[in-house]
C-alpha cells in the first residue's frame, strides 16, 4: 500500500462495455424491466417450502427489477421470529443462495437481526450501537458490502420484516445496472470515470474496537468476472468514504445524488409489512427514519441474509 501523497500508476478501463456491445446489453435490460407494482407481491403458500412456480416467479422479478417482495402466507404476525428464520434459510436455498456470507452480527445461521440497539456506555468490536442500521435513525444510500473486498462481494441479500415500526422506516431501492445505464445516457465521460480501480476509497475499521476490516480501494461500476453483469459498489455515508478527487468523479457523484434526491423512476419506495420482505441483487437502497412502538419486543425488527450468489433467472412452469 502506498503512503499519502505518492503516485499510483493503476490501469484504468475505458468502460465496461464498447459501444455496440453497451447498445445491445442496454436494450436487452431495459426491455425486461417491468416496475414492481403492489399488484406484483408474489405470495409465498409454504415459506419453508415455496413451490417451483413461486421460486421462478420470484427470481424472474429480480431479474427484471433488480428485487421483488414477497409476502408469507397468512398476512402479519403468524410467525414467530425463530419460525421466520428458518423459512427465510429453507427460501435462500430454494432460490440457490448456498451458504449466507458470514458477519460479525449474524448468528451461526447467517441470520442478522436489524432493530434498533441502544447507545453502551462501553464501546467494543460487538458493540452494534455504533452502527447506523442499528439506530432508529436516517439510513442513506448504499450497497451492502460496499467496504468489502473483492473475494467476498455481497451479490444478494434478503430483509425480512417480523415487526414493522409504529411509523417510518420505509426503503427506497435503485437497481445498480438501471443506476449505470441512467449514468452513461447522460454521460459516458462520467460513467468512465466511476469505473476508475480508485475511485472510491473505505477507511479501515482497525484497532481495540474495530471490526478489523481493512482498508479498501475500488470502483463504483466493474464488471463482474463471476455473473457478467454490472457490479455496484455505493455509499453516500460520508463519514465513510473518500472521493477520488478529479473533476470528473466530483461531478458524476453529484449527477447521481441528485437523481437519488428526486426519487422519481426508477426509484421504489416500499414499507415493508411483518410477513413481507425484500430479495434483491445488492441493490441501492436507503431507509427513512423510524419511531418505534412502546415496550419491549415491540420494536422494528428485520432479519437479514446476505449472499455471494447473485439471482438469476429459473425457468417458469407452465
Amino acid at each position: 500500500m502506498s503512503q499519502a501523497g505518492e503516485a499510483r500508476c493503476v490501469e484504468v478501463p475505458e468502460t465496461l462495455f464498447d459501444e455496440p456491445t453497451y447498445a445491445k446489453w442496454r436494450d436487452d435490460r431495459l426491455r425486461r424491466a417491468a416496475p414492481q407494482s403492489i399488484d406484483d407481491i408474489v405470495p409465498l403458500s409454504d415459506p419453508s417450502a415455496p413451490t417451483d412456480h413461486e421460486v421462478a416467479q420470484l427470481s424472474d422479478t429480480v431479474v427484471r427489477n433488480g428485487f421483488a417482495i414477497y409476502q408469507f402466507a397468512g398476512g402479519s404476525g403468524n410467525q414467530s421470529e425463530c419460525s421466520a428464520e428458518n423459512s427465510l434459510v429453507a427460501l435462500c436455498q430454494r432460490m440457490g443462495l448456498g451458504r449466507p456470507l458470514r458477519n460479525p452480527a449474524a448468528k451461526d445461521n447467517g441470520v442478522s437481526r436489524i432493530e434498533y440497539v441502544p447507545k453502551s456506555t462501553t464501546r467494543s468490536a460487538g458493540d452494534r450501537s455504533r452502527y447506523i442500521p442499528y439506530s432508529p435513525e436516517r439510513l442513506n444510500w448504499h450497497t451492502d458490502g460496499y467496504y468489502n473486498e473483492a473475494q467476498r462481494k455481497i451479490r444478494s441479500f434478503v430483509l425480512h420484516c417480523v415487526r414493522d415500526a409504529e411509523s417510518g422506516g420505509a426503503n427506497r431501492i435503485l437497481d445498480g445496472e438501471m443506476l449505470y445505464i441512467l449514468l452513461r445516457d447522460h454521460s459516458p465521460r462520467l460513467a468512465r470515470a466511476l469505473c476508475h480501480p480508485e475511485t472510491l476509497t473505505i477507511p479501515g475499521d482497525q484497532g481495540d474496537n474495530g471490526s478489523g476490516r481493512r482498508t479498501f480501494r475500488g470502483p463504483v461500476f466493474s464488471r463482474d468476472p463471476l455473473t457478467g453483469h454490472v457490479y455496484t459498489r455505493y455509499t453516500r455515508r460520508k463519514h465513510n468514504i473518500r472521493w477520488r478527487q478529479d473533476s470528473s468523479t466530483l461531478e458524476a457523484i453529484a449527477w447521481i445524488n441528485a437523481l437519488l434526491d428526486g426519487g422519481e423512476e426508477p426509484i421504489q419506495r416500499w414499507t415493508l409489512a411483518p410477513g413481507q420482505g425484500l430479495i434483491c441483487n445488492n441493490s441501492l437502497h436507503c431507509r427513512s427514519a423510524f419511531m418505534d412502538r412502546p415496550g419491549r419486543g415491540s420494536g422494528r425488527l428485520l432479519l437479514r441474509l446476505r449472499f455471494g450468489q447473485r439471482i438469476l433467472p429459473r425457468p417458469m412452469d407452465s
